[in-house]
Parts: C-alpha cells; sequence; structure tokens
C-alpha cells in the first residue's frame, strides 16, 4: 500500500553510496524534523502507476521482502541476529589448552 519496495531501495542505496552516507550522518545527528525531510529522497511511495511487466515481478518480490521483515518484527531479527553471532563461537578450539588447579 505504501510501494516499500526493499529490492528498489536496496539497489538505489547501492548504486548512490553518497546518498547512503548521507541519510546516515543527517539522521544520527538530526531531530525529527529533519529526519522526516531526509527520508522524502529515498524511493519509498508512489510517483507513478505500476506497470505490468517484468519489474513487477520485481516490485512483488521487494514487497514481499519488506512485508516479511515487518511482519516478524524486532525481537525475532534481533534473537536472529544473536543466534549467528554465537554460531561463529561454536565448534573445535584448536588452540591448546593449559588445565587450571
Amino acid at each position: 500500500m505504501l510501494n516499500v519496495d526493499a529490492v528498489h531501495l536496496f539497489s538505489t542505496l547501492w548504486k548512490h553510496p553518497t546518498l547512503a552516507d548521507e541519510l546516515h550522518a543527517n539522521l544520527v545527528s538530526a531531530g525529527t524534523p529533519q529526519i522526516i525531510s531526509e527520508l522524502q529522497v529515498l524511493p519509498i511511495g508512489w510517483n507513478r502507476p505500476p506497470s505490468w511487466d517484468i519489474s513487477m515481478l520485481v516490485s512483488l518480490f521487494g514487497w514481499f521482502i519488506t512485508a516479511s521483515s515487518a511482519l516478524f518484527g524486532a525481537p525475532f531479527w534481533f534473537d536472529a541476529l544473536q543466534k549467528l553471532v554465537n554460531l561463529r563461537g561454536t565448534g573445535k578450539n584448536t588452540s591448546p589448552q593449559t588445565p587450571t588447579s
């Protein structure tokens, strides 16, 4: 409904790294009114009606990614990232261990 396409948003920020850096710097140091004006440069919302071609499939996939990530919520993603980081510490320890007495 709001046309937040994760694929299009990612590709825009990937192609324009200065935009991503500028957004990050301004969002960290800005107040609420400036945050809203900075977010308006992102490719979010409807600026033209959707065209029914192959790009519609990409948009549908982007909408699905956005909806599924919002559906699970922050606690799910925080726990998933926590488990991913903990996986790094598992496995066989190759360093020699000194016995403690």
